[in-house]
Order: structure tokens, then sequence, then C-alpha cells
């Protein structure tokens, strides 16, 4: 589910033209998907935007929050790491 803040045009628009910047989106839920991303590239470095902090949306769908910041972050992390 797409949200404002995984928008390429909002997020290093200025980046686009440099060779070495892409762009994926990808589930970060899914370690099969953030794997193929580091396997095509092979980064030195990497930025992990996708958290969530809307507050108010949290209380009825807490779920999401957790599946989308704890384990999408873990996942993240654990493929950086191998």
């Amino acid at each position: 589910m797409p949200a404002y803040a995984g928008n390429p045009e909002l997020l290093l628009a200025d980046a686009e033209s440099d060779p070495r910047y892409h762009f994926e989106r990808v589930d970060v839920r899914s370690q099969k998907h953030i794997t193929c991303v580091f396997s095509n590239y092979r980064p030195n470095a990497t930025i992990h935007l996708a958290a969530k902090a809307y507050v108010d949306r949290s209380i009825d769908g807490l779920a999401a929050l957790i599946l989308g910041n704890i384990v999408g972050t873990y996942n993240w992390l654990e493929v950086a790491r191998q």
C-alpha cells in the first residue's frame, strides 16, 4: 500500500540523475523481495524509509504498523547483514 512517503517524486528527486541511485518499491515484510533487491544491486549503503508513524491509524490497525515498522526493519537489517 503506497503512502505519501513512498513517492519517489518527493524523495531524493535530485538523486534520480545519479547512476548510483535506484528506487525499488518492495514489500519490506518480505525478506525474499529485499534479498532480490540486494542481490541485483549489491549496495555499499542503503536507506530504509518504509516506517509508518501515524498514531491515529495505529489505534485501529496496530498489526499493520508492527509488520511494516518492526518486522520490515528487522528484515531489512537481516538481509543487509548477510
